[in-house]
């Protein structure tokens, strides 16, 4: 999705079909629906994962 991002916002050749682009919306609308119903517990680890890059 990022990448898909930075291209639309920085790459003048960048093409997306209409249907491409709903079915993107449609993965990251499911993905903050999971974050969202995940417990507080999960979320704020996740929060600390991202925000100290701890790598295993």
């Amino acid at each position: 999705m990022q990448k898909n991002r930075h291209d639309a916002d920085y790459d003048p050749n960048a093409y997306f079909f209409k249907s491409q682009v709903l079915e993107m919306i449609s993965v990251a609308e499911a993905a903050i629906s999971g974050f969202q119903r995940s417990s507080r517990k999960d979320r704020r680890a996740f929060a600390v994962y991202v925000l100290l890059n701890l790598r295993s």
